[in-house]
């Protein structure tokens, strides 16, 4: 129950550490603030990744079925990939990351491997009985969806379609909130209806 709550409490502090990027972050940035930019991002990637495998090693229910568990797993994997290929890996000055073999394997298999997990504990939770989870569950599906609504608008109509992409944004972020809350609550009975 501890570590589940300990989980809960990352993926909060890391859902608010990405709002704070995107309010700061969230324009063109200059050198400086780019650095200071990556340096949020890769602590946003380290919080919500740590977070979702403590989770998925450590919650009760309604966070125990074995599709969430997966889920956050592959997320976790895939959030701690990425986090490792653009801090550890070395690219040699004036060299292509695409030319780095360990950059791309952590980089893309951890885009792929959140690509993956973060739908399957989507539906995993979106199936529940209780609503609140369900609405977390709908919220992890909704947020990314935001891309190819926002490439339906902007392609042929040629407007700007950032606000669609920042709504996404938005709603992910209170969906990953939301499993930290479910995480936080485990082991006391959901709210009487």
């Amino acid at each position: 129950m501890l570590l589940s709550r300990i989980g809960g409490l990352l993926l909060i502090a890391g859902t608010v550490a990405a709002g704070v990027w995107a309010l700061v972050f969230g324009r063109p940035a200059g050198p400086d603030e780019a650095r200071a930019g990556s340096w949020l991002v890769n602590t946003v990637t380290i919080l919500i990744g740590a977070g979702a495998a403590v989770v998925a090693t450590a919650a009760a229910r309604p966070m125990d079925g074995r599709l969430t568990r997966v889920g956050l797993g592959l997320a976790a994997v895939g959030l701690i990939g990425i986090t490792l290929g653009q801090t550890v890996v070395v690219i040699p000055s004036g060299s292509n990351e695409l030319a780095s073999t360990p950059w791309v394997v952590l980089v893309g298999g951890g885009f792929l491997a959140g690509a993956i997990g973060a739908p399957v504990v989507g539906v995993a939770l979106a199936r529940s009985s209780d609503l609140g989870t369900r609405l977390v569950g709908r919220a992890l599906l909704a947020g990314p969806l935001s891309l190819p609504a926002a490439a339906a608008i902007s392609l042929p109509f040629r407007v700007d379609a950032s606000a669609v992409i920042l709504v996404g944004f938005g709603i992910s972020v209170l969906g990953v909130a939301g499993v930290g809350a479910l995480a936080l609550r485990v082991g006391r009975p959901p709210p009487a209806v």
